[in-house]
């Protein structure tokens, strides 16, 4: 059944409270209620528009008044176990079921049902993943109806990368710490060296998901916490995977009415296309932060890598996202594919989008000669 969390006020939740609302957030598993005038609220002001390339700023703005701030870390071996299964999970099964498709296409060939389920399926699912956990929840680039929410947290959720609470607040705590001591996949932690660039580089691939520091939600995702949609969408975190790979297996088998049709379906839309884009997503973390130019003097290794682009929807442009974090838009010139901006200009033409941040001409000049002066 779940945990209810109560709380009047966030100055009134101990830490011993938001570490527990961490748990059940961060896990999927918690069913949670906000308590403010006796209704449940969506979150306002700072929280709900946290675009800082350094702490959250509600956290900033509470910090001194409140009664019993959050803890940065959630410290819990529990919630390592479980999310270390989670991890092998994702990491063994998408690769198996992707050499069974490699096995299966050699055997057989490649027909349409595979290639428009897989280009469906991963343009889907990336959407989810970079314009909305990552350009909407978790930078606030744009603000959206109730509608695109939903289906953008859904979707992202496909992506089998964690509930979004616990992608958010990692994603916020690198941004807080990018690089720099304390950042939880950074390739720069390991010395000099082609061994030690190597390691540096598979454990922010993917290393470092093995075990990891857990940011604690209540102090990162705090707007996150109070959102009732959000909550029950993480909260129903596993059954959109299940979703995600029975849609593509039930189109299959209504396609073809065959059971081979279903497993075709269920292996290219479903397994081959999240092993495909976990590791897009994950190679941001590891490739674009080594390996490209600079644009931008910003205080951690990002860099712009223009063979990630399109794949990646554009998030590879990491140098310009690590400058202007909140902007809605990451290629920042016309030669700079950005997909995922090209998403979010759709839903606004659909009504859905709306309020899209983007930083100016005069801003991006005045970053610039910031390179050229260090």
């Amino acid at each position: 059944m779940g945990v209810h969390f109560h709380a009047e006020r966030e100055s009134d939740v101990s830490p011993q409270e938001a570490d527990g609302a961490s748990l059940r957030a961060q896990t999927g598993t918690a069913k949670y209620r906000t308590r403010q005038g006796g209704a449940d609220k969506p979150a306002t002001g700072e929280a709900a528009n946290w675009d800082s390339d350094s702490e959250p700023s509600a956290t900033v703005a509470r910090r001194g008044r409140c009664r019993h701030p959050a803890r940065e870390l959630f410290q819990s071996d529990y919630v390592k176990k479980l999310l270390r299964y989670h991890f092998l999970a994702v990491a063994i099964l998408p690769t198996l079921g992707s050499m069974v498709a490699l096995v299966l296409a050699l055997r057989e060939g490649v027909g349409m049902l595979e290639i428009v389920s897989l280009l469906v399926a991963y343009t889907l699912t990336f959407v989810g993943v970079e314009v909305g956990f990552h350009r909407y929840f978790a930078h606030r680039s744009f603000q959206a109806t109730t509608a695109l929410r939903l289906g953008l947290a859904v979707l992202g959720s496909m992506a089998a990368q964690g509930p979004l609470v616990y992608w958010t607040s990692v994603h916020r705590h690198h941004h807080a710490f990018s690089d720099q001591d304390g950042d939880i996949h950074s390739p720069h932690h390991f010395g000099r060296g082609a061994l030690a660039a190597f390691r540096g580089i598979f454990h922010a691939h993917m290393g470092w998901m093995f075990e990891h520091a857990i940011p604690n939600a209540g102090y990162y995702v705090p707007d996150l916490l109070q959102d009732r949609l959000i909550r029950k969408v993480n909260q129903h975190y596993y059954a959109c995977i299940l979703l995600g790979l029975a849609i593509p297996a039930l189109i299959g088998w209504a396609l073809t009415g065959t059971w081979m049709g279903a497993l075709k379906g269920f292996l290219w839309g479903g397994l081959l296309r999240i092993f495909l884009v976990d590791h897009m997503t994950w190679s941001v973390n590891s490739i674009c932060h080594v390996f490209g130019k600079r644009r931008f003097a910003t205080r951690d290794g990002s860099r712009n890598n223009l063979w990630l682009s399109i794949p990646t929807f554009g998030q590879s442009w990491h140098n310009n996202h690590h400058a202007f974090p909140w902007s809605a838009r990451v290629g920042l010139v016309w030669r700079e594919v950005d997909l995922g901006s090209l998403a979010i200009r759709l839903f606004q033409l659909l009504r859905l989008a709306s309020r899209l941040k983007e930083p100016s001409a005069e801003m991006i000049a005045a970053r610039e000669r910031e390179l050229v002066s260090s």
